[in-house]
């Protein structure tokens, strides 16, 4: 028999696109996490990615679309970070930047870089320091 889950977060995934490979351990790591926890917390977390969540519009500047449509609805960020900052956007250093301040700003929790990590540019293996 299926838990009626009660709760549902959605966690905003957000980084410029170097990360793509630590976007995805992100995304698999929410996936398990309610895999696991999930019916027994009756919560699920949802990962929110731009290549998922967003869709064409016009009207207002690029970042400030994904603004009303993927970031203003999340609960939560983790905030992926590498060698870029992104693309600045007119508003801060980068959209991921912008996205983690405005809701930041707004009183929602946010993680950025809890740990660092290399990634060998020539092997693209990673190492933890």
């Amino acid at each position: 028999r299926m838990t009626d889950i009660r709760r549902h977060r959605k966690i905003l995934i957000a980084s410029p696109g170097d990360v793509a490979e630590e976007r995805n351990i992100a995304e698999e790591v929410i996936k398990q996490w309610n895999i696991a926890h999930g019916e027994r917390e009756q919560l699920i977390l949802e990962a929110v990615l731009w290549e998922s969540h967003a869709a064409p519009e016009m009207g207002d500047r690029v970042q400030g679309i994904l603004n009303k449509q993927m970031v203003d609805p999340c609960d939560a960020a983790i905030g992926i970070f590498w060698t870029r900052i992104g693309t600045n956007t007119g508003v801060a250093a980068g959209g991921a930047v912008e996205e983690i301040e405005r809701l930041r700003e707004i009183g929602k929790p946010v993680m950025v870089g809890s740990e660092m990590c290399i990634r060998d540019r020539a092997t693209g293996a990673n190492g933890r320091v």
